[in-house]
């Protein structure tokens, strides 16, 4: 059965994305092989970061042990609110875009699987060790996404790296991380999301 949607409301509509990006970032998200994930990749002209995320991200879940999806997913980070906020409204199709239902459904995947794909990417290339502790400032913006659960098994996989890591931020973010999000001493997560 073929659902449409005829209109986002405009509370949930995303503001970042044409209804072009949106069709090619959910082409993207249902790909059930790299090959197919490659080649409408490969045809992309100046991808923006969310759509490189999704790419990304969904060569990793094809291809778990894929170090140049690690890498290029974690070089996608969102590093501001505003990319964050694009980010966990990726499934929110723009305003007057007609789409399947399950296009919706595999950008949502995506977006619930992130912090587990997160954490695999930066055991595969712990090198982005700072990129992936740095999220840790924005992570209670996003009480759906289990980050800090994700960061507890990197932090113990990797913990002198990821304490190395964390002592490397800002001092202000490392009060911040250490007083409300998460415990590195102990590899345990002070905030908790509800997707736990």
């Amino acid at each position: 059965m073929l659902l449409l949607v005829t209109m986002a409301p405009p509370c949930l509509a995303q503001t970042n994305a044409t209804p072009a990006i949106y069709r090619t970032r959910a082409s993207l998200a249902k790909c059930k092989s790299t090959a197919s994930l490659r080649r409408i990749h490969v045809t992309l002209h100046e991808p923006d970061r969310l759509t490189e995320l999704v790419f990304y991200a969904r060569l990793l879940t094809l291809s778990p042990r894929n170090v140049e999806a690690a890498r290029g997913l974690l070089q996608q980070t969102p590093d501001s609110e505003e990319e964050q906020d694009q980010w966990m409204q990726i499934m929110d199709p723009p305003e007057d875009t007609k789409l399947e239902v399950a296009d919706m459904q595999a950008l949502a995947a995506l977006y619930d699987h992130w912090p587990e794909l997160m954490a695999r990417a930066v055991l595969l290339a712990p090198e982005f060790m700072k990129t992936y502790v740095s999220y840790l400032v924005l992570a209670p913006n996003d009480i759906h996404s289990d980050f800090t659960g994700n960061a507890v098994k990197v932090c113990r996989k990797r913990p002198t790296q990821f304490r190395s890591a964390l002592a490397s931020l800002q001092p202000k973010d490392q009060e911040f991380i250490a007083g409300k999000v998460f415990d590195s001493k102990n590899c345990r997560a002070i905030f908790a999301s509800e997707a736990e």
